[in-house]
């Protein structure tokens, strides 16, 4: 699965890894690198003048009887049923971003507590997760009052590397995919083919302070190594 990432760069220097031109509701994003659920992160789209990166908001509201929508958030959908889940298939036909991150963040159950370890590319190169989207309606007294971006990060079963953390992982697309992906008229075979053929990059692993359990601590020392974690850190 993925609960937190990290997008470690300024949102200038990401859209041009991403050939993407940037929102201006996105000026003064800077980096991230504890992005958690319910928050906003920079998103790529396809739109008429082509790509654009631009606020959404992570997690769709769950759709329940005769399709409302409820409170919870989905935050990931397992790419091998994404397509047949009454509460993504739409989205997954007809709505597809890439969520640019350089890590992401899994945690192992210990008997003092919950050890977080950092998850990127060697080079600490950028990397595009596959995501869906949705907009998503806010009400107030029982009537509608704005629309808002949602995603869900798509999953798949996690790299041996990384299975002794968790046994899921983000689903990472290569460049040459990325066009086809956000195109509006790749067919749903071809998307599952995408996806069912998304080698996962090599990925290194380290630990990190427990303060990154706590939504909200931010700055670059989440993603500082620790040779130790002691049960009072927190």
């Amino acid at each position: 699965m993925c609960g937190r990432f990290t997008l470690g760069v300024e949102v200038e220097e990401a859209a041009g890894v991403f050939g993407a031109s940037v929102a201006s509701v996105l000026t003064g994003f800077g980096p991230r690198y504890n992005i958690a659920p319910a928050e906003d992160a920079p998103v790529v789209i396809a739109a008429p003048e082509g790509r654009r990166m631009g606020p959404m908001s992570w997690g769709l509201a769950q759709r329940g009887w005769r399709g409302r929508r409820s409170g919870r958030l989905l935050i990931n959908a397992r790419s091998e049923t994404v397509a047949r889940r009454p509460s993504f298939r739409e989205d997954f036909l007809a709505r597809r971003c890439l969520v640019p991150a350089d890590g992401f963040y899994e945690w192992q159950n210990r008997p003092e507590g919950r050890q977080p370890y950092w998850m990127h590319r060697p080079d600490r190169a950028l990397f595009a997760m596959a995501a869906i989207w949705s907009p998503t309606r806010r009400q107030q007294n029982g009537l509608d009052t704005s629309t808002r971006a949602t995603f869900a990060v798509l999953t798949r079963a996690a790299p041996e590397s990384i299975a002794w953390l968790h046994d899921r992982a983000p689903v990472i697309l290569p460049g040459p995919s990325w066009t086809e992906w956000l195109c509006s008229a790749t067919r749903p075979e071809e998307l599952q083919d995408l996806l069912a053929s998304a080698e996962p990059p090599d990925l290194a692993t380290r630990p990190v302070s427990r303060r990154v359990n706590r939504a909200g601590y931010e700055g670059s020392r989440c993603i500082q190594a620790v040779e130790e974690v002691v049960c009072n850190e927190m």
